[in-house]
């Protein structure tokens, strides 16, 4: 992402993502943390991927 063009956090936002892709979130802990993402996932907006999740929250907060 243009905004984060050290290698060093490129990587670790991509091992983040791919944690997270791993092991499903649970749709609880969603609802609990990200209830608007939550919301989104339900109705088929957006998928429960991390990444969809993390650019998701970051349009509803801009």
């Amino acid at each position: 992402m243009y905004y984060w063009p050290d290698q060093e956090l490129d990587d670790a936002k991509n091992t983040l993502y791919m944690s997270l892709s791993r092991h499903k979130i649970p749709l609880s802990l969603l609802s609990q943390f990200m209830p608007i993402q939550f919301y989104q996932v339900c109705e088929g907006e957006i998928t429960i991927h991390p990444k969809d999740l993390v650019h998701s929250h970051i349009r509803t907060v801009a």
